[in-house]
């Protein structure tokens, strides 16, 4: 009788040396002939779901994938469209991110996907399931794990900025809903969302009366988080009024994604962001002019209360919110 699965004698040497043992050698065995109860078959795709050949057919044939869908959970089986461009692909597999996060009760058996049909390389595909393979419920094939376990492909990959950003948003959504709010990430859904990446609505359960706050994300491992703003439009108060739609949720990440959260209103983040590079751009003397294009950023400390820096030129810049205010202030998504 023949195994469900059955690994390569490669495979099974790296099982024996546990080499992959911090992942829980989550390796994808070569032949998949049947899938358990809550097992996942995932595969690669095109955005027409023409499962014609490959992964995709034999999912099609054995693990119900349907014809015409090319993304998400169709039977046993999840399908990541791949010949739309590395772009596209990598999107999918932001949403293949938060999918499988939310359903930990599933198993997904992730194939070489885009490395057959689709003609790309490992080394190519890898790097976009760096922060997947953290994941304990997701298996990779092994042309994935020689890539991610690579210490110059990992260093380089650490801080790939759309990762970071997925996982922020999926934190912040898990936190929003433990407080009995609704949420969703909007860039599931629409790519890139400009302005937008969570929803959140409260509801009054007696007079269904609700109030929502449209929410935009900032994850990062280091200490200087973006703000999606030039210095230019950082110092011009009318354009930041006009284009800031909600508060920040602002997600510092250590090396194992543990987060801490500093929320600012809207009203908060415009005052902090303005007051700091207005003195940052117009109120310090230089031999040479500033590139007023260069992005606009904030450091952990400002965000924790404290003075601006020295180092960054602002010697005498008084924080209008001292004290580690933001920390956890998750109300202050309700407030202008």
């Amino acid at each position: 009788m023949e195994k469900a699965k059955e690994y390569t004698s490669e495979e099974l040497q790296w099982l024996t040396e546990n080499r992959l043992s911090r992942f829980q050698n989550r390796i994808t065995p070569s032949w998949i002939r049947d899938m358990g109860e809550n097992e996942i078959f995932v595969f690669g795709s095109n955005v027409n779901g023409y499962h014609g050949g490959g992964a995709a057919r034999f999912a099609m044939n054995n693990f119900g994938a349907v014809w015409g869908n090319g993304e998400g959970l169709q039977g046993s089986s999840y399908a990541i469209p791949t010949m739309e461009g590395l772009d596209n692909m990598q999107d999918a597999v932001k949403r293949f991110y938060l999918f499988a996060r939310a359903h930990e009760n599933y198993m997904f058996y992730v194939t070489p996907i885009a490395c057959g049909i689709a003609g790309y390389k490992p080394e190519e595909i890898a790097p976009m399931f760096f922060e997947i393979a953290h994941l304990e419920n997701v298996f990779l094939p092994l042309s994935f794990w020689k890539v991610l376990t690579n210490k110059n492909v990992t260093t380089m990959i650490t801080n790939d900025s759309q990762m970071t950003g997925a996982i922020g948003e999926s934190l912040v959504v898990a936190e929003l809903i433990k407080k009995g709010w609704v949420a969703m990430n909007v860039n599931a859904a629409v790519r890139n969302c400009k302005a937008i990446d969570v929803i959140c609505i409260k509801c009054d359960e007696n007079t269904w009366q609700h109030q929502s706050s449209l929410i935009q994300v900032k994850a990062r491992r280091g200490k200087d988080f973006p703000t999606g703003f030039s210095l230019r439009q950082s110092t011009n108060l009318e354009e930041l009024n006009r284009e800031v739609k909600g508060p920040y949720v602002f997600v510092s990440l250590d090396e194992d994604n543990n987060p801490d959260y500093y929320i600012l209103s809207r009203s908060q983040f415009i005052k902090l962001l303005y007051s700091l590079h207005d003195r940052y751009c117009n109120k310090i003397q230089r031999e040479k002019p500033l590139n007023l294009s260069l992005p606009a950023e904030l450091h952990l400390g400002l965000l924790q209360g404290h003075d601006g820096r020295p180092s960054k030129g602002l010697l005498g810049f008084k924080n209008p919110f001292p004290g580690n205010i933001f920390h956890n202030a998750w109300e202050n998504i309700w407030k202008d």
